[in-house]
């Protein structure tokens, strides 16, 4: 069995830490695959994410949105780790960050090409992305209510 040094964990930890995968780690620094995924399971314990899912938070981070194909498992999992919203509309899917809503509805539109969007539908894709707009800001007139001295007092000047 070989002793591996400090330095050399030390670089795995580092090249994993900036997003390298296992595998690119071990062709980098030309160390046994088996060797690198079992010094990270050492060091992640029970907080293991697969390839899969540092690729969707790169994405996640990067763009603010992702589209699952076939990853939705791997989506659920990172929602307890990063706040991940999902917006589902006619059997189609994307993930998207906070603060990303904007951006995230023009790639879904743009992404699942959508061809003729009329008002209906647009409104039924913003409020799965949870825009929700009051219809009518309209306030009926009240008509303010006078105290009795207030009555007097208009009364007593005819």
């Amino acid at each position: 069995m070989h002793k591996y040094t400090d330095e050399q964990k030390k670089t795995v930890l580092g090249l994993f830490n900036q997003g390298y995968s296992k595998n690119e780690i071990a062709k980098k620094t030309g160390l046994p695959y088996h060797f690198v995924v079992l010094f990270i399971h050492k060091i992640q314990n029970r907080h293991y994410l697969p390839d899969k899912a540092v690729v969707i938070l790169k994405q996640l981070n990067e763009k603010g949105y992702y589209f699952p194909k076939g990853t939705a498992n791997t989506i659920h999992g990172l929602k307890e780790l990063v706040s991940i919203h999902f917006a589902r509309f006619g059997g189609k899917r994307i993930a998207y960050t906070i603060g990303h809503e904007n951006e995230a509805i023009k790639k879904f539109i743009e992404h699942y090409h959508f061809n003729y969007l009329n008002d209906h539908k647009l409104a039924a894709i913003r409020n799965v992305f949870g825009f929700r707009e009051e219809r009518y800001n309209y306030k009926p007139y009240k008509k303010e209510e006078l105290s009795k001295e207030e009555k007097n007092a208009r009364l007593s000047q005819f």
